[in-house]
């Protein structure tokens, strides 16, 4: 990946001549995915290129995963804890929210791929925000707009993620909102706001063949898509 990067800020294309706005980059024949080279692009427009600017995004995004993980941990398992009351400073959310952090944060494999530059962490990380935009949609419904975004962003950071958001995100649906639906008629409802997750999630599925029999995404088909 980084020497796409250096290719596309030196000439404004990759490694294989091709333009920087493609969803997959062949690289050394391992295809990557676009999101972390994009992010590292902008990384070293800012602070130059160099190895700290190309593992920045990583950084970041293990940064991220590490806040995301504990607001999921007290939104997910706070109802499940028993109310005992407490003297202390610390609510049980606070304490939910402290060792979700700390777990993540001394992880062996969060500290690897943080330091690295590795683009499943990127994905991991969309992947989490966007369950995270669900959770709290529950409360505030315009956020519901965003966990498909997040997550077709998740889709174009790491392969793996495409097997596994759309399941992760109907999950999180389910047990966020469909507990509290009394009625079939508001369920329909409710799935009826959900298209924009199915639109996106089209992406994850296109066909990898351009028109010139190359391995790789016709970018002139995403458009067209769109």
């Amino acid at each position: 990946m980084y020497a796409d990067v250096k290719s596309v800020l030196q000439s404004g294309q990759d490694m294989f001549g091709r333009p920087w706005f493609q969803v997959i980059y062949p690289s050394y024949g391992d295809f990557k995915l676009p999101l972390y080279i994009w992010s590292a692009i902008l990384s070293a427009k800012v602070f130059g290129l160099s190895a700290w600017s190309f593992r920045l995004p990583s950084a970041l995004a293990g940064i991220g995963t590490v806040i995301v993980a504990g607001y999921l941990a007290k939104l997910l398992l706070e109802p499940l804890l028993p109310s005992t009351p407490s003297s202390s400073r610390l609510t049980r959310g606070s304490m939910l929210i402290l060792v979700a952090m700390l777990v993540v944060t001394v992880s062996p494999w969060a500290i690897m791929f943080s330091r690295t530059g590795f683009e499943g962490h990127v994905g991991q990380f969309f992947l989490a925000l966007s369950i995270l935009c669900v959770c709290l949609s529950k409360k505030r419904p315009a956020l519901i707009f965003l966990a498909p975004i997040f997550g077709a962003a998740a889709t174009y950071a790491y392969f793996s993620v495409r097997f596994v958001w759309l399941v992760i995100f109907v999950a999180a649906v389910a047990i966020t909102h469909f507990s509290n639906l009394q009625n079939w008629q508001s369920k329909i409802g409710f799935l009826s706001n959900k298209r924009l997750s199915l639109f996106c999630y089209r992406f994850c599925f296109m066909d990898y063949y351009s028109c010139q029999c190359c391995v790789r995404p016709c970018t002139t088909m995403l458009i067209l898509f769109v």
